[in-house]
Formats: C-alpha cells, structure tokens, sequence
C-alpha cells in the first residue's frame, strides 16, 4: 500500500500538478469544505428526531381514532346493561309471580306457537280480563298411526264475559256454554302463556330442581327471567322430557317461551311467543257472541 502512494505521488509530481502551490489559503478551503461536509453528515440526527415525534403523534392519532370507532355507542352499552341487570327475585317470587299472572296486567294481544311431537298449534288472542276473549287456533295435527297423514282443524273461541261459544271451522260445528268462577280471567287455549299455573306448579314445586338465571334477557324487547330445571321421574314420565327452560317476563309471569328436552338433547315439546302487547286497547266487537247461519250445534265433541 506504502509503495503505491509513493509511486502515485511521483506521478502527480511528473504531471502538470507540480507547478500547483497549495499554500495556506488553498489548505483552509479544503477544510471548510471538510467541515461542511462534515456537518452535511451529520444533519440526519435533527431530521431523524422530526421524524420520531411526528411519527409518535400519528400513530397515538390513530390508536385514539381506532378507541374510539371501536368503542360500544352509548344505546350499545345501554343494551349491555340492561342484558347484565340482575333479577333481584328470590325463587319464590318467581314462582308467585307466574302463578298470580291475572294481577299484573288487565289486556293482552298476540301470537304464540306451541309444538309437540306430533301437534303444531298457532294461536292469535285477544283477552280482556273486564270485555272478554278471542283465541283463534290454527292446528296442524299429524296422525300418529301414519306419519304421512296431516289434518288442518282451525278453532275459534269467543268468550263476552258469561259465555262461551267454540266455532269448529272444518266441521261447520259450534258449541255454547256457561261459564262462571274461573280461576283466572278466560282465556282459552291460550292459557298456556298467559296464565301458566299449571307450570308453576308442576315445574317449580322442587325448588332443588330449578335454577333462575343471574340475568335479566330481552325477549321481544321485554325483560324476561330465564329458569333453567330437571323433571322429577313422575312429570319425566308424563311429559317424556328430563329437563325444562322457561322464559317468563318479569313485568307480568307470562310464559314467554318454553322448551322442554329429553335425554338426547332433543326439544320435544316447545312454546314461543312471536307477538305481544300488553294493556292496550281492545276490539270488543270480537267478543260479541254471533253463531254463524252455515254451523250447527255439535253433538259432543265438535272436531269430530
């Protein structure tokens, strides 16, 4: 390396650089311009450190725009809470208030549909406990003796406060009775929502055997108690099922839906409301008791 710089300065020396003088003034040039380059070199370090803190306020921008898109609005956290609002009932109040439904609300409308095995029921009521009742029932009943065979009965019951009138649509048969000291205000089939006595009494009798839910659920925008239990053998038995749930609203005790399952997990039996409004305004007109001219009086049952 030492023998090449030699010979590298011998040229320059041969070459027409050797009448160059670099004297002091052309010396202090040369380090200016050092220095400056120098200083070139190192102006990353300002640069580098505008970077960082724009970079830094960019991304806690962002983190802050990203909390807060991704935050619950206030009608979610709303929602959030009334689903985590805690019942504040002991299992004796829930099973008092399914029993003593007819205190707690004067008129209710709506839908349910009740399914077993081998009978669907579409039921739509009216029922006012002071006017009286409307419950149209639409029955999709399957013949147990053959699978393939369907038969479509409706049935609608008119109750005005003293009487009863059921109008068979298939048969064209209707039947008009008296009715009077009733536990509960008529309701007709539709009985098994809105007052669930039988239920309450039957399910719940075994408060070892049922559990309530730690949290109030919406169901159709209404707060409702969800019970979860095991039959003992005898209702196992009669209704071929080893456990229930129960939705029950916890304004009133009706029965907002209800499944009951055997032991393969299977829902066996089912009742779920689609519709209801409650304490609203009725139409009594559909309370009026008016046999139609085309039905006859029924002998006994009148779907046969």
């Amino acid at each position: 390396m030492t023998k090449k710089l030699k010979e590298l300065r011998n040229t320059l020396l041969q070459s027409e650089l050797k009448d160059v003088k670099f004297r002091h003034k052309n010396k202090e040039n040369v380090f200016n311009q050092l220095h400056a380059h120098s200083k070139k070199r190192y102006n990353w370090l300002p640069m580098t450190l505008s970077f960082i803190v724009v970079f830094t306020f960019i991304f806690t921008g962002f983190l802050f725009l990203k909390d807060y898109m991704t935050q619950p609005s206030l009608q979610s956290e709303s929602h959030a809470n009334k689903q985590n609002e805690e019942i504040g009932m002991e299992k004796e109040d829930v099973r008092s208030l399914m029993l003593n439904t007819a205190n707690h609300f004067n008129s209710a409308k709506g839908i349910f549909v009740f399914k077993d095995e081998f009978l669907s029921e579409t039921l739509e009521y009216e029922v006012s406990s002071n006017e009286g009742a409307y419950i149209k029932t639409k029955i999709d009943k399957q013949d147990i003796n053959n699978a393939l065979e369907k038969k479509v009965l409706d049935k609608t019951e008119i109750f005005n406060g003293n009487q009863l009138l059921t109008l068979y649509e298939e048969s064209k048969k209707y039947e008009l009775s008296s009715l009077t000291n009733e536990e509960h205000p008529f309701a007709g089939t539709a009985e098994k929502s809105l007052y669930p006595n039988d239920i309450a009494e039957m399910f719940l009798k075994d408060e070892k055997r049922w559990l309530v839910g730690n949290h109030i659920t919406t169901f159709l925008d209404r707060k409702a108690i969800e019970i979860k239990g095991e039959f003992d053998e005898e209702n196992s038995i009669k209704f071929a099922a080893s456990t229930f749930r129960l939705w029950v609203d916890k304004e009133t005790g009706i029965l907002l839906k209800m499944e009951l399952t055997n032991k393969k997990g299977r829902v066996i039996e089912s009742l779920e409301t689609k519709k209801i409004e409650l304490n609203q305004s009725v139409d009594k007109n559909k309370f009026s008791i008016v046999i139609p001219d085309e039905y006859t009086h029924a002998e006994g049952n009148g779907a046969d």
